[in-house]
């Protein structure tokens, strides 16, 4: 039965640094929470790749499928110079190239990064982030195919699908090809 939480690590707490990583020709399948690198993940992440696909019911990310925010958290989760080649597909909402959805109050950042392949979802469907909330992507790119299945979608963008909170949320020298 597919679970909340599945990649190479299902889950990484925040106290997790992944660095120097690269995944190839993965297919990762999973319900909820699905991403090659991790399903859902407080930690860091520096230099990572991934190539591959990713399949999910909802929040699918070419590298993470939710980048979270743990209750007792002190150091900000993040992606830095990282990557996605991944064809991304959620059969309902929020999928993203290089992250599904980053969690509310999650203040992450997203640095230096891109994702290049097609992302397919329902609604909340962006190249690079599904949905964000009360963070930040800096310097970073998508160039894949952005495609909203849903008969009237709202929240779609080359970059980012859906934005929680305009006032809470930072996007600078990024952008969409």
């Amino acid at each position: 039965a597919a679970s909340a939480g599945v990649g190479l690590f299902a889950e990484l707490g925040q106290t997790a640094n992944i660095t120097d990583l690269l995944v190839k020709d993965a297919d990762i399948t999973g319900n909820n929470g699905v991403g090659i690198i991790a399903g859902i993940s407080a930690g860091v992440m520096l230099r990572v790749g991934a190539l591959g696909t990713v399949q999910a019911n909802s929040s699918a990310g070419g590298l993470v499928g939710v980048l979270d925010f743990e209750e007792t958290q002190t150091e900000t989760p993040g992606i830095e110079q990282s990557f996605a080649h991944v064809e991304v597909t959620s059969t309902n909402s929020t999928a993203g190239g290089l992250v599904g959805a980053v969690a509310a109050s999650n203040s992450a950042t997203i640095l230096d990064s891109y994702a290049t392949g097609a992302v397919t979802g329902n609604d909340q469907v962006g190249g690079l982030v599904g949905l964000l909330d009360n963070s930040s992507v800096t310097r970073s790119y998508a160039t894949g195919l952005v495609t909203a299945t849903a008969d009237s979608p709202t929240e779609v963008g080359g970059l980012a699908g859906g934005v929680f909170d305009l006032n809470q949320a930072m996007v600078k020298g990024s952008l969409y090809d």
